[in-house]
């Protein structure tokens, strides 16, 4: 039975009182009045003390247990509070989980962007590798080019220190000794460097094979140890003297195998790169285009879900506003608007530094709440309403369709749109690198077979002069010197170069170059049908034979061929004159122009090389700074926008009384599913005897009736 704390103060008063009348009755009359005053004022402080500490008792039961009294006070029940704490509990693990997805989220986004750009930054490694392998190529083919011209300079200088340390002696514009041993010099220089490219590797142990013919037999070695093996027999005949026994033995053996077996395995090792270069970097082209497939793949199978369940979860939450009366969701409406309207008043009576921006905005959203209808605090359940909006009050333009766009990319409802951004930022990247890296490897091969055939033609050039000189010394009824070593036919050389120029200025399927007249390139058609005088030739380059050279390469070459042909069918004795001009050319005013050709071939192919690569490293930094940008811009300000709203919805869902949100249809399944659980047994902490919900409100009624009579007695007092 409960009653009053009036009637419980007056009873517990009254029962005091009459026992301290007692009291005072019976000590009056066995004391004197003087020492009865006394007694009674010991008296009085003795109660005073007493009492003073029971409201000390009376006070701290209070504070305990001040929630129990509270809705004591208030008439609710017990039952009825804890329907609203587990409400509220309710309404906050749904908020947790809203927000640990919405982090999970911000964590795959970021993971996924970071993820995309350690892919930008291992693909702009892989096409560096890819053009600086097709660069080393095209170098590696040109340099091996250049060593076969010199191991037929080696054999021409060889011939020509044998013919002037012979009874012949010097014969200047044909042979000289000083000449010879300088070609030597320079030719050894150039056959040392080309040995480290020749190396062993792991998957060619004994490359490039030649058979060397010694004294005794013939011996098969790799590349390298044979040009060793000459370059070291060069540098004994320069350091032996002429006297020594085996200088003549030494050159036997350059004579015989630098221009033939040597020479063979360097034009093979000059075709080697052609058939490398492509299928192996065409292959790490394919590995380098999943960027936009790895972002995609992200987005569909994590954060598209993500997204899809924190959105689902905030439209529920939104629809209980739905069920709940309009008078209510109203009144709350106008409740959170006049406190930022208070708020605002007090603000302006502050410094402007101290103002809060954000709350500014909500206010404005909170005011176009008003005139807007089916919003909720600056929310929308539809998140594609105001685009709908937008179809139906514009018509269609570019610039209109352009906004329309933008709209969507900055919706703090609709993630498509930004990753669409993103996803096109990556095919952008990704495929236009790949596109451009696979232009470049299917269309380089004909400047590489250029390169090639530009580094044969000196070698024909050289050959056309060594196998002449020898018709020379051979020609007439007795011969000058006997040939002791293997020379080619001049007559084939001829033809040979002659099938090589013309491949290269006019183009051939055969030898698989395209033509240069018709590639555009105004430099090396310059070379070829203007002047052949470049840095590096002679002084009197553009005035030597008539100007022979001023006329351009394919001119000059003619000119050699004409003065060479003669040679394969005369019988009659061969005026040196014919050999000291093909030896001029050959030697003086040709190299310089036949490299300056061959650099003109390469330059192409190292000029997009750099070209792609200056390019694609910038084009990386922007996607990286792209990447970012959209992650500041339009990821995190959706993140915010997202748990701004989340955290909104939920303030306004505790600021609806308990009674009025626990008949919403959706609270009611959740506090259905909630107790579903709660009926289960568990442990109680005490003595561990199991027992049910309702034996616990059972045991807190009690204790709240227990609180309850404390309270009360700290009242009467």
């Amino acid at each position: 039975m409960a009653f009053s704390a009036s009637s419980l103060a007056h009873e517990a008063a009254s029962r005091s009182h009459r026992s301290l009348n007692r009291s005072t009755n019976v000590s009056s009359q066995n004391l004197s009045a003087q020492s009865s005053e006394k007694l009674q004022s010991s008296h009085d402080r003795l109660a005073s003390r007493l009492r003073q500490k029971n409201i000390e008792r009376q006070i701290q039961a209070i504070q305990d247990h001040e929630d129990d009294r509270q809705s004591s006070a208030s008439g609710s029940s017990r039952s009825g509070g804890a329907g609203a704490t587990l409400l509220k509990g309710l309404i906050a693990l749904k908020n947790d989980m809203a927000n640990r997805r919405l982090r999970w989220l911000t964590y795959a986004v970021a993971l996924c962007l970071l993820a995309v750009s350690a892919l930008a930054v291992a693909e702009n490694l892989i096409y560096q590798s890819v053009y600086d392998g097709v660069v080393s190529q095209v170098e590696k083919v040109a340099k091996r080019g250049n060593a076969a011209e010199r191991a037929v300079s080696v054999v021409e200088a060889v011939r020509s220190l044998q013919l002037a340390r012979s009874t012949l002696g010097d014969q200047p514009g044909l042979w000289t000794e000083l000449e010879a041993i300088t070609k030597l010099k320079e030719d050894t220089t150039t056959l040392k460097n080309i040995v480290p490219d020749l190396s062993p590797t792991k998957s060619t142990p004994l490359p490039f094979p030649v058979r060397i013919n010694t004294t005794k037999t013939m011996i098969t070695l790799p590349l390298l140890e044979a040009i060793n093996s000459a370059v070291l027999k060069i540098t004994y005949i320069l350091s032996a003297p002429s006297s020594d026994s085996l200088v003549p033995i030494e050159m036997d053996w350059l004579l015989q195998n630098v221009g033939t077996s040597i020479l063979g395995g360097l034009n093979v090792s000059s075709l080697q790169p052609l058939s490398e270069m492509p299928h192996k970097d065409a292959r790490r082209i394919g590995l380098s285009s999943v960027g936009p497939f790895v972002f995609l793949a992200v987005f569909v199978g994590v954060i598209w879900p993500l997204y899809g369940l924190i959105e689902e979860n905030r439209k529920k939450f939104l629809n209980v506003f739905l069920d709940i009366p309009k008078e209510v969701v109203k009144g709350i409406h106008e409740n959170h608007l006049n406190r930022f309207l208070a708020l605002e008043e007090e603000l302006d009576d502050e410094d402007d530094s101290n103002v809060d921006v954000e709350r500014h905005i909500m206010k404005e959203k909170l005011l176009a709440d008003n005139q807007t209808p089916g919003m909720i605090d600056g929310l929308t359940l539809d998140s594609d309403r105001a685009a709908d909006d937008f179809d139906d009050t514009e018509d269609y333009s570019p610039t209109t369709g352009l906004f329309k766009w933008l709209f969507h990319v900055r919706d703090q409802h609709n993630v498509i749109p930004k990753a669409g951004v993103v996803f096109l930022l990556c095919c952008a990247y990704f495929f236009s690198a790949g596109g451009l890296t696979w232009k470049f490897l299917n269309g380089f091969e004909g400047s590489v077979e250029s390169v090639f055939w530009a580094g044969q033609r000196g070698v024909f050039v050289r050959g056309v002069e060594v196998v002449g000189r020898e018709v020379l010394l051979s020609s007439g009824s007795t011969p000058i010197a006997e040939t002791s070593f293997p020379v080619g036919n001049l007559e084939s050389l001829i033809e040979g170069l002659q099938f090589i120029q013309r491949g290269l200025v006019y183009g051939s399927e055969e030898m698989k170059t395209p033509s240069t007249l018709a590639s555009g390139d105004v430099k090396h058609v310059e070379l070829l049908l203007r002047n052949a005088c470049v840095e590096g030739s002679p002084e009197d380059c553009g005035t030597f034979n008539n100007g022979i050279l001023s006329h351009g390469l394919q001119t000059a070459l003619e000119f050699y061929i004409s003065t060479a042909q003669p040679l394969t069918s005369t019988t009659d004795p061969i005026p040196p004159s014919t050999i000291s001009l093909l030896r001029t050319l050959s030697q003086t005013y040709f190299p310089a122009t036949l490299q300056k050709s061959i650099d003109l071939y390469t330059s192409p192919i190292t000029e997009k090389a750099t070209w792609f690569k200056n390019y694609h490293l910038t084009f990386t930094v922007i996607f990286i700074l792209l990447l970012s940008a959209s992650y500041l811009f339009l990821f995190r300000p959706l993140v915010r926008g997202m748990a701004e709203d989340i955290r909104r919805t939920h303030v306004m869902l505790f600021m609806i009384p308990p009674e009025v949100l626990s008949k919403v249809g959706l609270i009611k399944e959740w506090m259905a599913e909630k107790k579903g659980k709660g009926k289960k047994k568990r442990k109680d902490g005490g003595g561990g005897t199991e027992v049910t919900k309702e034996e616990v409100k059972d045991k807190e009624k009690g204790s709240g009736k227990k609180v309850e009579i404390m309270v009360s007695a700290a009242e009467m007092v």
